[in-house]
């Protein structure tokens, strides 16, 4: 830790702040009218005041000086309220927590969900960035996907991000409190899962859950783990939703990268289930990837997270036994696209124009996970002689979340010169 950060909490100008709140305090950060970029260049030099973004301090300043904005808001609670009331997306009855910065565009509390607010995290390193890319791609992945196994009510049956609230009681028995230990009842859960035959349309456009009869427990919760909320997400979430009595709580982990820091971990989904006693046990896993596949008896499908492509793009799977394949809202997009196309081309009657056309279609949805322009060049020219094969709409699923077997997927000759056969 370096002398500068040793010293944050008990500087001059933390001193003064208390002595002097008005004008000592942290500045309104409120007057900013726009995410800053990441790194930003600070009009003036960084101070404790401000939260750091990468490239502006040391990670152990920037850890500090978080500390240090948290016990001024703690020991100056009118002047910090002041500075809340003064933002437009203001809730008097939400209950603000002082470890967090709260902005007019963004916040770092995970459980604000106020419309036009972007949700920003601290890091490992204690700086405030941009959540990871591949969570909220994952949430509307998994939200989008779930659509079609949980019914014809799927749209209103399965809701991202709503505001679930719960009494203080629980809140305290959770841990979940503010800087100023105060209870905070209310999570965000990223996915919840709502039962079959009742109408919930009204909650999906008031995005509020409550603990009272007017509101269904869910029965499926669903949270997608980023690298702060480890512990968040595997424990003490668990213990909540336990508690709230959700049926089943779903953890879907896209894992972390290793760095010159950390030695990073793999990807999995993890199912806790009710038990008759009130408590969860965890679900075992399904098939040689029992770490990556489970079965849900919400939805009564098997669910499982994959690699779509050589670069480790993950997508979030049902198992359809009907059609005997792993489904996916992309998937599931790309064979309708590639219908509507022979249909077309079948009203007009044209079948050379139809087939020029479905080569072109299934060429372009392929082309994002092929190795290289060679292996498409190889596939026109072998489909446009030979045509399309006929189960050509089961096969591009398949190779999209299995690139690198795409030539044995898609029965092409292998390089030794023998023909493969597709494995569906």
């Amino acid at each position: 830790m370096t002398p500068a950060s040793t010293e944050l909490l008990d500087s001059p100008a933390v001193a003064d702040s208390a002595a002097c709140p008005r004008e000592n305090a942290v500045p309104n950060p409120h007057a900013q009218t726009a995410l800053p970029k990441e790194p930003r260049t600070p009009p003036t030099p960084w101070d404790w005041r401000d939260p750091a973004f990468p490239g502006e301090t040391d990670s152990a300043t920037a850890n500090n000086a978080r500390r240090a904005r948290a016990v001024w808001r703690v020991l100056h609670p009118d002047e910090w309220k002041a500075e809340l009331r003064s933002l437009s997306h203001y809730d008097p009855e939400y209950p603000y927590d002082e470890d967090h910065e709260y902005f007019p565009y963004w916040t770092t509390d995970p459980d604000y969900g106020k419309s036009n607010v972007r949700n920003l995290i601290y890091n490992m390193e204690g700086f405030v960035s941009p959540d990871l890319e591949i969570h909220n791609s994952l949430i509307d992945q998994i939200r989008e996907t779930l659509y079609t196994p949980a019914g014809k009510d799927g749209h209103h049956r399965v809701k991202g991000t709503p505001d679930y609230h719960f009494p203080e009681e629980l809140g305290r028995e959770w841990m979940a409190i503010t800087g100023a230990r105060k209870a905070k009842p209310l999570v965000k859960p990223d996915l919840v899962v709502f039962p079959e035959g009742r109408d919930n349309r009204s909650l999906k456009e008031s995005r509020v859950i409550r603990t009272d009869p007017e509101h269904p427990v869910p029965e499926m919760v669903i949270e997608v783990v980023s690298p702060t909320s480890v512990v968040r997400d595997y424990e003490e979430k668990a213990f909540l939703y336990e508690r709230l009595g959700i049926r089943e709580y779903l953890i879907v982990d896209p894992g972390e990268p290793p760095t010159e820091n950390h030695s990073g971990y793999d990807f999995q989904i993890v199912l806790h289930r009710m038990q008759d006693d009130g408590t969860y046990a965890r679900v075992p896993g399904v098939g040689p990837e029992a770490n990556r596949t489970v079965r849900s008896e919400v939805l009564g499908v098997l669910l499982r997270l994959t690699q779509a492509d050589s670069e480790g793009k993950l997508i979030f799977q049902w198992y359809d036994a009907d059609l005997d394949i792993w489904r996916d809202h992309i998937g599931d997009g790309l064979r309708e696209s590639a219908a509507q196309g022979e249909a077309r081309g079948e009203a007009r009657g044209e079948a050379r124009g139809e087939a020029k056309g479905r080569l072109g279609i299934v060429l372009d949805l392929l082309e994002p996970v092929l190795p290289n322009k060679a292996a498409y060049d190889e596939l026109q020219e072998v489909w446009a002689s030979s045509g399309l094969p006929e189960n050509v709409a089961e096969m591009i699923p398949a190779v999209l979340a299995n690139p690198g077997q795409w030539r044995e997927l898609l029965g092409l000759a292998s390089k030794d010169g023998n023909e493969t056969k597709p494995s569906l």
